[in-house]
C-alpha cells in the first residue's frame, strides 16, 4: 500500500468545494486552514470524520488512527444525528489511552455536506483532512503528511493531495 503527496492549487480547492467536498479518483484532500500566531504550540492537523449511523464501520477508521506512527493530530467526529451506537463507541474511545485527542460533536441530521461545514467551522488547526467513517489510513499517513508540510509549507500553497494506491 502506498500513500503519496503532491501540491494542489487554489483552483482545485474551489472546484472541490463546488462539487461538495468529494474526493476525486480516490484522493484525499488535505485543506489548509488560515493560521495566526495564536496557533503556535497547537496541533497542526485535524482529521475529521462526518458520520451517520456508522457504528458498524467507524471502528476501522479508529483502529487505523490508533496505528499511526505519529499521533500528533486531533480526530474530530461529526455525528450527523446517528441513532445507532456511534456516540457510545466514540465516547468510549475518548476515555481510552490512544495518544491522540478525540473530539465528538453530535448535531441534528442535515446531510453529509452539513457535517463538512460543521467540521470546518470548528477546526482550529493549520491543516485538516477528511477520512470517511468506513475508510482507513495507512499506518504512516499522518507522519508523511506532517513531514511533507514541515518541509514544504508556504503561503503560496492552498493544499496538497494524498493519493492512495496499491503496489
Amino acid at each position: 500500500y502506498y500513500f503519496g503527496l503532491s501540491f494542489i492549487d487554489i483552483s482545485y480547492v474551489e472546484r472541490s468545494r463546488k462539487e461538495g467536498w468529494n474526493d476525486i479518483d480516490g484522493s484525499y484532500v488535505i485543506y489548509l486552514c488560515y493560521v495566526d500566531k495564536r496557533m503556535i504550540g497547537k496541533k497542526v492537523l485535524t482529521v475529521f470524520t462526518p458520520t451517520y449511523n456508522r457504528a458498524h464501520t467507524i471502528r476501522r477508521t479508529y483502529n487505523s488512527l490508533c496505528r499511526q506512527t505519529v499521533k500528533d493530530f486531533i480526530w474530530l467526529v461529526i455525528d450527523d444525528g446517528s441513532v445507532d451506537d456511534t456516540s457510545i463507541l466514540v465516547r468510549k474511545w475518548q476515555n481510552c489511552d490512544n495518544n491522540f485527542e478525540i473530539q465528538y460533536v453530535y448535531k441534528e441530521n442535515g446531510g453529509l455536506h452539513t457535517g463538512y461545514n460543521k467540521a470546518i467551522e470548528l477546526i482550529d488547526t493549520e491543516l485538516c483532512m477528511c477520512i470517511d467513517s468506513d475508510d482507513y489510513l495507512p499506518d504512516n499517513a499522518i507522519e508523511l503528511i506532517l513531514d511533507f508540510w514541515l518541509k514544504n509549507k508556504s503561503e503560496d500553497i492552498a493544499g496538497f493531495l494524498g493519493r492512495d494506491s496499491y503496489t
